[in-house]
C-alpha cells in the first residue's frame, strides 16, 4: 500500500487523496525516506532544538518486518513495560499507521518475556480418587 505512495513521490506525482497517509502530508527527503510534513517543520529553531526525525517523522508501513523490529527494539530498551511507552516513544520519531494496534500485535506475537510474564496459569488436573473409598 504506502509503495504506491512511493512510487508517486519519486515519479513527482502527488499521493491520492483517498490514501491512507494522505492527511500528514508525505514527501520525500533527501535520502529518499518518506517523511510526514507537521506545522513546526518550517522553522529552523525548531530543527536545531529537536532534530528532523522529530519534527518530520519517517512514515512506515505497519505490516513492514523493520517496523517490527523497531517496534520490538523499543519495547526492549523500555525494559518490557507496558504497550503505552512503548506508542509514546515511536510516535516521537515515526508515523505509523494504526500503531497501537500494530505495537500490541508485535509485543503479543514476537515477545517471548512478556508471553510468559502474562500468560494464564494452567489448573492442575484432578487425581483419581484413592481405592479404599
Amino acid at each position: 500500500m504506502i509503495k504506491k505512495e512511493y512510487d508517486n513521490l519519486s515519479n513527482g506525482k502527488e499521493v491520492n487523496s483517498k490514501s491512507q497517509i494522505y492527511k500528514v502530508l508525505p514527501y520525500l527527503d533527501d535520502n529518499g525516506v518518506m517523511r510526514s510534513q507537521t506545522r513546526i517543520s518550517n522553522t529552523e529553531e525548531n530543527r536545531e532544538k529537536f532534530g528532523n526525525d522529530r519534527i518530520n517523522p519517517s512514515i512506515m508501513h505497519r505490516e513492514s518486518h523493520l517496523t517490527t523490529l523497531i517496534i520490538m527494539k523499543e519495547h526492549n530498551l523500555m525494559v518490557h513495560n507496558n504497550e503505552k511507552t512503548v506508542v509514546i516513544n515511536l510516535l516521537q520519531r515515526f508515523y505509523i499507521n494504526k500503531v497501537r494496534r500494530t505495537v500490541h500485535n508485535a509485543i503479543k506475537n514476537y515477545c517471548l518475556e512478556c508471553r510468559i510474564i502474562h500468560a494464564n496459569p494452567v489448573a492442575p488436573l484432578m487425581g483419581d480418587i484413592p481405592f479404599t473409598r
